[in-house]
């Protein structure tokens, strides 16, 4: 079973707490099919890391301490690749291009016309760094089209962001109808850059999301409401996250839907929009 998650979080070091809060919710259920491949990127100060496993040895829950590192973002993906596909493979996503992590999950029925369309429209830096081979790759390369040139002192609004993602499934959607899908396209992407998420959907591939406040209990510290670590209660309150999912979830999960055409923009203030 394959599948994406993606977090944003505004104390890194409580990453772990929050992933271990939805543990129960998200259930990852990964088969050990040998095509499976399971990836996890990660946000840091900054840094980007990337790690891949294969199915039988990957990370079973949000709960596990594999994925509970200190980061401010998360991106999780599990997918089947080709018999002669490795975890070592450059295609297992998330993907990965200067300061942003991308995932996209879904089908586009007409690719090989769509992508011959797209190594005439995007630009040859794009053509070299990130391709065109599979849709994970395409989509990247026309969000990172679409970013403005990069300016410290006018980083990019996840409004903003969201819309020019949303605008990437759309344009991926609709080419693949002209060029003569019969199945409408069904696509879930996610990129992050540590400081902003965005999530896009179109068609009826399901994606939900949830907004985390912060609680004062927390199992993984071994706190209550009333604990002596007063100043780690204090972080733990002042908390806030937000995830996106496409792995069905348990029972009593309290989850909003991306509507189909829908694009999700999260902040550093961890306000959720809805385009």
């Amino acid at each position: 079973m394959g599948g994406s998650f993606g977090i944003l979080t505004s104390h890194p070091d409580l990453l772990g707490c929050q992933l271990l809060r939805l543990g129960a919710q998200v259930q990852l259920g990964i088969g050990t099919h040998s095509t499976t491949l399971v990836g996890l990127g990660t946000v840091a100060a900054g840094e980007l890391l990337l790690r891949r496993w294969a199915a039988r040895v990957a990370p079973r829950s949000l709960a596990d301490p594999e994925l509970g590192g200190t980061a401010s973002a998360l991106i999780y993906r599990a997918q089947a690749l080709g018999p002669g596909a490795s975890s070592l493979d450059e295609d297992v996503q998330p993907l990965r291009h200067g300061p942003w992590l991308f995932s996209c999950e879904g089908d586009l029925e007409a690719f090989p016309r769509v992508q011959a369309w797209l190594d005439a429209e995007l630009p040859p830096h794009l053509l070299r760094a990130i391709g065109t081979r599979t849709p994970a790759a395409a989509s990247f390369a026309l969000f990172l089209g679409a970013l403005p040139a990069l300016d410290q002192n006018r980083p990019l609004v996840a409004r903003d962001g969201a819309r020019m993602l949303g605008q990437v499934a759309r344009v991926l959607a609709g080419r693949s109808a002209t060029e003569g899908a019969a199945r409408a396209a069904r696509l879930l992407l996610m990129a992050t850059d540590g400081r902003v998420f965005l999530a896009a959907r179109s068609g009826d591939l399901p994606a939900q999301m949830r907004l985390l406040e912060g609680d004062a209990h927390c199992a993984r510290c071994t706190l209550e409401e009333h604990s002596k670590a007063r100043s780690l209660v204090r972080a733990h309150l002042r908390s806030r996250s937000v995830a996106v999912t496409s792995i069905p979830l348990g029972a009593g999960a309290h989850w909003l839907p991306i509507p189909d055409g829908g694009a999700l923009g999260v902040g550093p203030s961890m306000e959720p929009e809805l385009l």
